[in-house]
């Protein structure tokens, strides 16, 4: 019994893992841990440095700069929710990769496109969606922001983007103040035209009932066809008054496009390459560790099978 007991406690101080023996297996590996380490610094840093040196369309770790500008807009809803539309569609786009596809900046001329495309991010800002003013428009806050490799360019994209986006606006408000008032004077040109063709009617049925036989009837015809354009008149002139209070409402009511923050040339945003330094190192040092335990490891089972056997043990458990 107390033999079993003596093996048990063996076993179990063979199992103890001693801070004085790891902190050994260090110090005898120090040298490759040590040179694990200055490698992947050296490495690490002459990718940095490299990639620093060469263009930024060619680089293997380029710089990227970040351009942003955020312009306030006050409108009808229904505008509002055209220019939504507008910069999600592929025309606003395209109008994008069309003035820019020349420029510097870009991995390939052929990658242009997608590199506009993947870098041009606009966006409405939801808290200001519901926010309205003392008439029937609503105010949005517009952010337009751009990624690229040319500091220079991702400031002129986002500016033309804004640029872009005003003229879209007006043109646009332009062109839907137009169309709704030109159904009103269409409706007033139309009753307008019937007013007229009744009051002929009426002079005509006037004259029956003066020289015809069947006067009474042409008046009464007449009486009812005055009765008819009087309301056409009134018709008429409610139409010609809401013309002209839209053409005022319009007048005080346009859109405004207002610039918060305006664009400028785009700022370095990454890569961080002391960030990817000191990653690295880290990384390499853990790495370095690993692999020193490994080795001295693989060193026991071969100086002693009893290390071997009892690995062959636990693996087969």
């Amino acid at each position: 019994m107390e033999e079993k007991n003596m093996t048990a406690v063996s076993e179990d101080s063979e199992d103890e893992i001693s801070l004085i023996d790891l902190l050994a297996v260090l110090w005898h590996r120090k040298w490759m841990i040590i040179g694990i380490i200055a490698a992947t610094m050296i490495v690490v840093v002459g990718i940095s440095v490299i990639s620093l040196m060469q263009p930024p369309e060619t680089s293997i770790l380029p710089n990227k700069y970040k351009s942003q500008a955020t312009v306030s807009i006050i409108s009808e809803p229904t505008l509002m929710n055209s220019l939504s539309a507008m910069m999600a569609s592929d025309d606003f786009f395209d109008a994008v990769v069309e003035k820019f596809s020349g420029a510097s900046g870009f991995k390939t001329p052929d990658s242009a496109e997608a590199d506009i495309r993947a870098g041009l991010e606009t966006s409405f800002d939801k808290s200001s969606v519901i926010m309205k003013t003392d008439d029937s428009r609503i105010a949005r806050a517009l952010s337009v922001s751009f990624e690229g490799l040319d500091p220079v360019v991702t400031g002129d994209i986002v500016s033309f983007c804004i640029e872009y986006t005003e003229q879209w606006l007006f043109d646009s408000e332009k062109e839907y103040n137009d169309s709704r008032t030109a159904v009103l004077e269409e409706n007033c040109r139309a009753i307008y035209d019937e007013i007229f063709s009744l009051e002929e009617e009426i002079q005509k049925l006037n004259q029956s009932a003066a020289y015809g036989s069947e006067g009474r009837k042409a008046a009464l015809d007449a009486s009812m066809l005055a009765l008819e354009v009087e309301a056409k008149k009134e018709i008429y002139k409610q139409l010609r008054e809401e013309t002209e209070l839209l053409k005022l409402t319009m007048e005080n009511e346009k859109s405004e496009f207002e610039i918060l923050t305006a664009p400028k040339p785009g700022v370095k945003t990454g890569p961080s390459r002391g960030k990817i330094c000191i990653i690295a190192v880290f990384a390499s040092a853990f790495l370095a560790v690993f692999l020193a335990f490994f080795l001295n490891a693989l060193d026991n089972m071969k100086k002693d099978p009893a290390v071997l056997e009892k690995f062959k043990k636990q693996i087969s458990e």
